[in-house]
């Protein structure tokens, strides 16, 4: 069995990945009802933004700890937890510093709507950065009863605020994002309160540590930055081509897709940490029995959940946003196809991780960028919003295809070279690669 010994953790990781999903699908659903698609479109852009700086949290700083962290003894561990919270608020303080002069620029230069966004976006990052921080920390600990909890608290909070401006008609990007800073701070505030006791920071600790999770986390981080960028492509190419408004039927559309999302990303999170340590447990042969039948798992219920979706996702918009939601079944079905190409690419993406070979990631996710960045404009101009979700698509399975072939020859690579350690081992002893 896939989950056998963990199957509990497991299905904690996908419990907490659901009420995380579902809080930002409930978001976007508030302000693309109440506030119209200009208001969506402008806080789903903020919300890359967020998402980004998110992705340079957890690369640079958590997946190294995820993976690193089981290998560092108790009081060195303690130790290690307290320098990569000092590595937080260096990063988060990094974040808004750029935050601030990009806003001051789109000011001079650019739509106001989008400057005062950012500049909203300056005191709220280092509160979600803080929100992230303390769940990977939850995960890195298997503590996902405390994730659970911090993410519930906040999906009340913050969906309790959005409805309470709605209902007033103060509901719009703006507010959305205020919504989204105040609920964070307030569960990482307490969390703070009661977790400082699994860390010891020394100033001491902050330059080591920092250079070994930039040694293996580099690359992890340049890897997810272009995985972010593809991602975000569609959205900023259509808010620069067409408006806003564009952007938000983009944005109302993937909330659609966006359903499949608790379980890939809950599976990804349990993933991690898993094969790592089936890494140390059993070598290659233990990453693979994971990293498989997680692929499997992935894209036999993925694809399932595709096909309702493409069957049902108009009508499903029209619900959620308004009946007279202009129907995009061509664009909602190229979004579901995206979807299950992207899980089945995360189960490799995740093995290089644990393999540590997380360079392979990078030059993959380099090539889907370039893929969609070549392909999405030439298809908005040919097929408008339709056009430019093939050329997403087109990107999402070139990189997929291509991260599945580099990790068989990485895997195939660390088998053979752990043979061959083996064959001049007579001694029968015990090496690990």
């Amino acid at each position: 069995m896939l989950l056998r010994g963990a199957s509990a953790q497991a299905m904690l990781a996908l419990g907490d990945q659901a009420v995380v999903s579902g809080t930002s699908f409930l978001a976007c659903v508030c302000v693309g009802r109440w506030a119209g698609n200009n208001e969506l479109g402008w806080y789903a852009l903020a919300f890359s933004v967020v998402v980004l700086l998110t992705c340079a949290l957890e690369s640079l700083v958590m997946t190294p700890y995820l993976v690193l962290a089981g290998r560092t003894p108790g009081v060195e561990r303690a130790r290690y937890a307290g320098s990569i919270l000092l590595q937080f608020v260096a990063l988060a303080a990094l974040a808004m510093v750029l935050l601030a002069v990009v806003a001051i620029g789109v000011a001079g230069y650019g739509p106001r709507q989008f400057a005062i966004v950012l500049a909203l976006l300056v005191p709220i990052v280092p509160c979600t950065l803080l929100r992230e921080f303390a769940r990977r920390f939850a995960y890195a600990h298997l503590k996902l009863r405390v994730a659970l909890a911090m993410d519930m608290a906040i999906a009340l909070l913050q969906i309790g605020m959005l409805l309470a401006l709605a209902r007033v008609g103060l509901l719009s990007a703006a507010t959305a994002l205020v919504s989204l800073g105040v609920s964070s701070a307030i569960v990482a505030a307490a969390w703070l309160s009661v977790a400082h006791r699994d860390w010891t920071i020394r100033r001491a600790d902050f330059w080591p540590s920092a250079q070994k999770n930039w040694h293996f986390g580099r690359w992890v981080f340049l890897a997810l930055m272009a995985l972010m960028l593809q991602a975000n492509v569609v959205p900023w190419l259509l808010a620069g081509r067409i408006g806003p408004a564009a952007t938000g039927v983009f944005a109302a559309c993937l909330t659609i897709i966006q359903f499949a999302n608790p379980l890939i990303q809950g599976i990804s999170n349990w993933l991690v940490p898993a094969a790592a340590r089936a890494y140390e447990r059993a070598g290659v042969r233990g990453v693979r029995h994971v990293v498989n039948r997680t692929a499997l798992l992935l894209c036999a219920v993925i694809g399932a959940l595709a096909v309702v979706v493409i069957a049902v996702g108009d009508q499903l918009a029209s619900l959620l946003y308004d009946r007279d939601f202009a129907p995009h079944h061509a664009l909602i079905a190229l979004l579901g196809i995206a979807m299950l190409a992207r899980a089945w690419g995360m189960a490799a993406y995740n093995g290089l991780i644990a393999i540590e070979r997380p360079q392979g990631n990078l030059l993959v996710n380099i090539l889907g960028l370039a893929i969609t960045m070549a392909a999405a404009p030439l298809g908005l101009a040919v097929g408008g919003l339709t056009g430019a979700a093939a050329g997403l698509l087109a990107g999402d399975i070139a990189s997929a295809a291509c991260r599945w072939l580099l990790y068989w020859f990485e895997t195939s690579r660390l088998t053979a070279i752990h043979a061959s350690i083996i064959s001049r081992n007579p001694a029968g002893l015990t090496v690990s690669v």
